[in-house]
């Protein structure tokens, strides 16, 4: 729904409802086709969202802790640490991931 709002809104660019359905569930339906296990595809579709996840979440700290930018409704002090924090502690635990992952632990 917010891709949606974006593509409609922003960047007037309009998908037909019917082709929007398709391309959503093709990765799924192709999964399920090449006899994937589903849930094992599952946990490696969110283990790999894991890595992207820092990547929006950095900026976000950044960007809405500029007074110049976010004006009065900039990140107060506990705000930023708790952001840092919990971006801190997605990095470690996908270092972690990615040394259980390697060594054959997982």
């Amino acid at each position: 729904m917010a891709g949606e709002t974006v593509m409609d809104g922003f960047v007037d660019f309009k998908i037909p409802i019917n082709l929007r359905r398709i391309i959503t569930m093709l990765p799924g339906a192709i999964v399920i086709l090449a006899g994937v296990n589903p849930m094992k595809a599952l946990v490696i579709s969110q283990a790999s969202l894991s890595f992207a996840l820092p990547a929006a979440i950095i900026p976000m700290i950044i960007i809405t802790s500029n007074k110049k930018l976010m004006g009065e409704f900039v990140n107060k002090s506990w705000a930023k640490i708790v952001g840092w924090a919990i971006a801190s502690i997605i990095i470690a635990l996908n270092v972690v991931l990615l040394y259980l992952t390697f060594t054959g632990n997982v």
